[in-house]
């Protein structure tokens, strides 16, 4: 039968000197039915601070008996030693009728360019159950709501079309100066930039400045 709990009793009697037979008998206690499995999670990372990824444990079905099992963390891509999360262990309990229990596992939060990065939630030595789903996944989304730059001020040059005749026609379009290769973003010069064309049309980088709070 499934979720009962056995007792066998095994031994062999033994005949004493006054004819009275004793027993002598090991009882033996077997679970069946119990299990624990552990969700995955996605949390999104931020720029600073930390963030809780929460796990959940579940034991199906209810027990009766206490039921325990222990948890630890693990690197994945995700690692503590470049502090993507903090490292967690320790026991979960779960008491007569109690069905789940929580994980917290602390992300860290940066303005690292990164890719998804995952690590994992182990489940290990239950009793008074067995483990269906003993990994979870916690993965780590990077927060790509802003612009993240590091230092500042930087400038960016933006593209601005202007239609304009060459500059070998005299007398005609738009005055334009001798050709210029556009600085880098980490570059001084707060003029615009002019690149001519020989169709006729012009682009001038007008920089933006960017300052980090």
């Amino acid at each position: 039968a499934v979720n009962t709990t056995y007792w066998v009793t095994a031994g062999n009697a033994v005949e004493n000197s006054c004819g009275t037979k004793q027993g002598l008998s090991v009882k033996t206690q077997f679970t069946t039915g119990y299990t624990l499995a552990i969700n995955d999670v996605t949390v999104t990372e931020g720029d600073s601070g930390t963030t809780n990824a929460v796990f959940t444990v579940t034991l199906s079905p209810a027990s009766a008996q206490t039921v325990t099992v222990n948890y630890s963390t693990a690197d994945n891509t995700a690692t503590t030693a470049d502090n993507d999360y903090v490292a967690a262990s320790g026991v979960l309990t779960f008491a007569p009728g109690v069905t789940t229990q929580p994980i917290t596992v602390t992300v860290n939060g940066d303005v690292k360019s990164e890719s998804t990065e995952t690590f994992r939630v182990l489940l290990s030595s239950p009793t008074n159950a067995t483990i269906a789903d003993g990994e979870g996944i916690g993965t780590i989304l990077q927060d790509v709501g802003g612009l993240a730059v590091p230092g500042g001020p930087h400038r960016i040059f933006l593209p601005l079309v202007i239609k304009a005749a060459p500059a070998s026609t005299a007398g005609a379009g738009l005055p334009v100066p001798p050709p210029r290769r556009m600085p880098p973003l980490s570059a001084p010069t707060p003029t615009a930039v002019v690149q001519p064309e020989t169709t006729g049309v012009h682009r001038i980088y007008l920089p933006l400045i960017i300052r980090q709070p």
